[in-house]
């Protein structure tokens, strides 16, 4: 029997796009699939259209909540739905984006060819019109990569693109060896703190396939974070629990420790670090 894969979608408030978001899981061509649906205190009519699937869903589609209604944020809204999955694999979908309906049977077949722990793809950025564009991973495709690899190639240490959550599958017991999400980012770059522990510490497949729709609005969280002294402050926040993190690790690797100061230094002496990347520049041409 094909292994089961929960899905889960966090939703705040997402009226508006969340119907269609449940309906793309549902028209996975993968037959063996659950829903978890993890509300985090939303007050418009969100819960509502997750009761009427239910209704026709029953025994693909369950409703999560956080204690007595609250909202937490996408971590601990993400655990929460980690917590009541039964899938050997775990997907992740946000309230607003979509699936093709060969995803889950796309990853689930290379997950299991190449026997790793996660596997991310390629997104549509989402607008619906002629800005649409594919954003392949910043790696090279349809390869093996062993632990540490990916830190040392990826966003957010290094600049080549990382991939978006609704991109990304992983073995439920891989993320409960690297304790989930961090519940203290609360939504900006808590893909990035998750997706570092994973790149840091289990074997993943990067691959070139795009079954996936990760849809661009103005009042999303990247648009809404776009202010550059916030987004320095959440990246200045990453960039120290990283470093905590590899602390504890007893990290010895010396070229992700070389790729973490250079980012701090970036972000804290900025003109330091500047005449710095033009020194070296200099002596290159020298």
């Amino acid at each position: 029997m094909r292994p089961l894969v929960s899905v889960v979608i966090c939703f705040f408030n997402e009226e508006r796009y969340l119907g269609e978001a449940i309906q793309s899981v549902l028209n996975q061509s993968y037959p063996n699939l659950e829903i978890i649906l993890v509300d985090d205190g939303s007050t418009d009519a969100s819960r509502g259209i997750v009761e009427n699937f239910m209704l026709a869903h029953k025994k693909k589609i369950r409703l999560v909540e956080h204690a007595n209604g609250e909202n937490r944020g996408l971590s601990a809204s993400r655990n929460r739905g980690i917590h009541f999955a039964r899938g050997e694999y775990v997907a992740f979908l946000d309230a607003d984006d979509v699936y093709l309906p060969n995803y889950v049977s796309t990853q689930v077949e290379k997950m299991l060819n190449h026997k790793v722990s996660y596997i991310c793809e390629a997104t549509l950025y989402w607008e619906g019109n002629d800005n649409d564009q594919i954003v392949y991973v910043g790696a090279p495709s349809e390869q093996v990569y062993n632990p540490q690899e990916l830190n040392q190639i990826l966003y957010p240490l290094k600049t080549h693109a990382a991939p978006c959550m609704c991109a990304v599958m992983v073995k439920r017991e891989s993320i409960l060896r690297n304790d989930g999400f961090e519940e203290s980012f609360t939504g900006m770059y808590e893909d990035q703190v998750f997706l570092s522990k994973l790149y840091y510490n289990e074997v993943g497949y990067i691959s070139s396939s795009c079954n996936n729709f990760y849809r661009q609005r103005k009042d999303s969280m990247m648009s809404t974070v776009a202010d550059r002294a916030k987004y320095i402050d959440i990246r200045r926040k990453f960039l120290y629990w990283f470093k905590s993190y590899l602390k504890e690790k007893r990290n010895e690797n010396r070229i992700i420790s070389t790729l973490l100061r250079k980012a701090i230094l970036s972000i804290d002496y900025p003109r330091l670090y500047s005449a710095y990347n033009k020194l070296q520049v200099k002596f290159k041409l020298a």
